[in-house]
């Protein structure tokens, strides 16, 4: 497997460690998860309201000052495992924003609790 094929695999991959912990954040404030598909834009906004505005709760989640999920929520789409390899441009920010985003929302759901995944 060439370094392009794993950094275009792992980028996809990470976009649904994004699309599972926002959906978790959502689902621990009483929203349903599923309504939102695949659709990190949408659940991102809704997270970040949650998180500011609607419940006391979700503030520790700090996801406002995570400098690559706009770009991550712009650039990812499921299907983009069907694109020729080496087509994933922004696979290093990807991972990297996954990374942060995940410790942000799913060891934050697992301290307090409510960690358990039932998407």
């Amino acid at each position: 497997m060439e370094m392009a094929e794993r950094l275009d695999n792992a980028a996809y991959l990470a976009g649904y460690v994004v699309e599972c912990s926002l959906k978790k954040l959502l689902e621990v404030h009483g929203h349903g998860a599923r309504e939102y598909g695949h659709d990190l834009r949408r659940m991102s906004g809704q997270a970040l309201v949650l998180a500011a505005i609607l419940s006391p709760g979700a503030s520790r989640y700090r996801l406002d000052d995570i400098p690559l999920l706009p770009q991550m929520v712009s650039v990812w789409r499921p299907d983009q495992r069907y694109l020729p390899t080496g087509a994933v441009v922004h696979g290093d920010i990807m991972v990297t924003g996954a990374s942060e985003v995940y410790e942000r929302i799913m060891v934050e759901a697992i301290l307090d609790g409510s960690g358990a995944l039932h998407l």
